[in-house]
């Protein structure tokens, strides 16, 4: 089971830069909240971090269980 919208928290500070460190991609901070939406498409959730730039959270599986990247945890 899925839901079009999930509210994370990121539990440690990271920041995720293109293959060859020329652009950031995006930033996050320990202690963040970010609602994520679901991408009916891909099965996986998207946020954006302050500056608006597109963040990974997570995926569901085959059996449709909730599959977070290990920077979040689920707040709601």
């Amino acid at each position: 089971m899925s839901y079009r919208q999930i509210k994370v928290k990121a539990i440690e500070e990271f920041a995720q830069y293109n293959h060859d460190k020329s652009k950031l991609l995006n930033e996050v901070y320990e202690g963040e909240e970010f609602v994520a939406t679901f991408d009916e498409e891909s099965g996986e959730y998207y946020s954006n971090d302050s500056e608006g730039r597109t963040l990974y959270i997570g995926f569901t599986d085959i059996d449709g269980n909730l599959e977070l990247d290990e920077s979040f945890v689920l707040t709601g």
